[in-house]
C-alpha cells in the first residue's frame, strides 16, 4: 500500500520545513533592511525639519546684519567727509591766523598763493565754487574768478 516508506516522508517533511524556515528568515531579513531604511529616512527628515527653521532664521539675521552694516558704512563715510571739511577749514583758518600774526615772515603774495593753491586743491577734490567759498570763508565770486582764470590759462588743477 505504501509506495514510499515512512522515512522518506519524514525526510521530505524535514526538507519542506527547512525550506520554509529559510524562506521565513529571508523574508524577515528583508523586512529588517526595509525597516532600517525607513528609520534612517525618518530620522533624516526629522533632523531636516528641526534644522530648517534655524537656517531660515539665520539667513534673516544675516540679511538684517548686512543692512545695518551698510547703514553704518554710509554714516562713517558721511562723518569722514564732514571731518575732512572741518580739518580743511581749520587748516585754512590757522594759516590765515599765522599770516596775520607774523606779517613780517609772510608777505601778501604767499597768502594769495596759498589761498589759490587751496582753492585749486578743493576744486580738484570735486568741490564746486559754492562749497569752496563756504570752506575758505571767501566769496563765491572770488573762487569763480580764480577758476575761470586758471581754465583760460589751461593749467593743471592738481595742487
Amino acid at each position: 500500500m505504501d509506495v514510499f516508506p515512512i522515512e522518506v516522508w519524514v525526510v521530505f517533511q524535514m526538507i519542506i520545513d527547512l525550506f520554509l524556515i529559510i524562506l521565513f528568515l529571508l523574508i524577515l531579513k528583508g523586512m529588517k533592511f526595509e525597516t532600517k531604511k525607513n528609520i534612517v529616512k525618518q530620522a533624516s527628515e526629522y533632523s531636516m525639519n528641526l534644522i530648517k527653521p534655524v537656517l531660515i532664521e539665520a539667513e534673516l539675521v544675516s540679511k538684517r546684519f548686512n543692512v545695518q552694516l551698510d547703514e553704518k558704512k554710509k554714516l562713517i563715510n558721511s562723518l569722514n567727509e564732514k571731518l575732512d571739511a572741518k580739518i580743511d577749514k581749520l587748516t585754512f583758518l590757522t594759516d590765515q591766523y599765522n599770516s596775520n600774526i607774523n606779517p613780517k615772515n609772510k608777505n601778501t603774495d604767499d597768502v594769495f598763493y596759498n589761498r589759490q593753491k587751496e582753492i585749486l586743491r578743493l576744486y580738484a577734490k570735486g568741490n564746486d565754487s559754492y562749497n569752496i567759498s563756504k570752506k575758505l570763508l571767501i566769496t563765491q565770486a572770488e573762487v569763480e574768478l580764480l577758476l575761470d582764470f586758471k581754465k583760460k590759462e589751461r593749467l593743471d588743477f592738481n595742487p
